[in-house]
């Protein structure tokens, strides 16, 4: 049941636990639909037509024109993979891949995902609560992948590796780590005779 007493919520990101956040949302969409929130520091659209423009804006892509993949990545392994991971493309590449990576995820149930989260609670031990927080879903998406146990260990490892080092910021070191695990990781996908997009948006699945 909804309180109709709640205060109003103090800003964007707090209406979204806020029991009744829809007075709020309509008061935003009627009388602010684009502002710019001091204390969030970010700018907050609200109304359908502003949403739509914002999101056919160049200068809203996911990377910039100029910079399809960072500066830092490259010439590397890490950087051929970050130019086919469709979260990180726009325009013609990303809508002719997307579905294809979308359907991949959807071919996974709850249950199938439960399963793979039970025995990787079986087989993960110590660490403490970060550790296990960042290992079961990784170890879980490589399950379902279809990972080997034996090869599990190795997999999850350069999973992370990748993503290190494509972090914005990164050390260089931690960016020749990340190259050697996109080839390693590579070489999986394509070993299960998939296409270069494929096995890079493989690896993304981990990585996410």
């Amino acid at each position: 049941m909804l309180d109709n007493k709640a205060p109003q919520p103090a800003d964007a990101l707090a209406a979204v636990t806020h029991p009744d956040p829809f007075p709020y949302y309509r008061l935003l969409r009627e009388q602010r639909p684009l502002y710019f929130d001091a204390g969030l520091k970010l700018w907050v659209a609200s109304s359908h037509a502003v949403v739509e423009e914002a999101f056919h804006h160049t200068a809203l892509r996911v990377r910039p024109v100029a910079e399809p993949v960072p500066t830092a990545l490259a010439g590397t392994m890490a950087g051929e993979v970050f130019a086919q991971l469709v979260r990180m493309t726009d325009g013609d590449f990303h809508a002719a891949h997307k579905p294809g990576v979308t359907q991949g995820a959807q071919r996974w149930s709850l249950a199938d995902v439960a399963r793979a989260s039970e025995e990787t609670l079986k087989h993960v031990s110590g660490g403490g609560a970060n550790a296990l927080l960042s290992l079961l879903p990784l170890q879980t998406m490589a399950r379902l992948l279809g990972v080997p146990q034996a090869a599990l260990e190795a997999t999850c490892r350069w999973a992370e590796q990748f993503t290190q080092g494509i972090a914005p910021g990164a050390l260089v070191q931690a960016v020749a780590l990340g190259g050697v695990a996109a080839q390693a990781l590579m070489e999986q996908g394509r070993a299960l005779g998939l296409s270069t997009v494929q096995a890079a948006n493989r690896i993304a699945f981990m990585q996410q």
